[in-house]
């Protein structure tokens, strides 16, 4: 949203498993480094990978500057059980005004959801639809919730 305009065209913002400081990919891009073996991520289908490697450029020129810019409002969900964005932080945005960071667990303890869980969780459902729908929100309920660690 910090480029091409994209913040006046955008009221809310609301992400879940973001990556905004770098993942290692639960330690797979670290072995691939120390190996020497930097181009196995991209070598195995997955191109974009690269682009979220610490000190990637894109990285660098997203983290150029505040990430969350004025105008629209933020809200990022985490995981503490996240083993693709780790450390599941690079997630958080910096503090800001416009900017609510929720780690999932602080809401609702016995939720085990991983990266992938995130999308079907009942509970960032819930989260998600109260923030895009402040005037229709419903309080939050907690329910346990696991996706065996996807």
């Amino acid at each position: 949203m910090k480029h091409l305009g994209g913040a006046s065209k955008v009221d809310d913002f609301v992400g879940f498993g973001s990556n905004f400081q770098g993942t290692t990919l639960n330690g797979l891009a670290t072995l691939a480094e120390a190996l020497g073996l930097q181009g196995l991520l991209t070598g195995l289908g997955c191109g974009a990978c690269t682009d979220y490697l610490p000190g990637s450029a894109f990285l660098a020129e997203l983290n150029d500057g505040p990430v969350a810019v004025p105008g629209p409002t933020y809200t990022t969900i985490v995981t503490r059980y996240d083993t693709v964005v780790t450390p599941y932080t690079s997630g958080l945005l910096a503090p800001a005004p416009n900017v609510t960071n929720i780690v999932l667990q602080d809401k609702c303890g016995p939720d085990f959801a991983g990266h992938l869980g995130l999308a079907i969780d009942p509970n960032v459902a819930q989260l998600v639809l109260n923030r895009l729908d402040p005037e229709g929100s419903k309080p939050f309920r907690c329910r346990p919730f696991t996706t065996l660690g996807i």
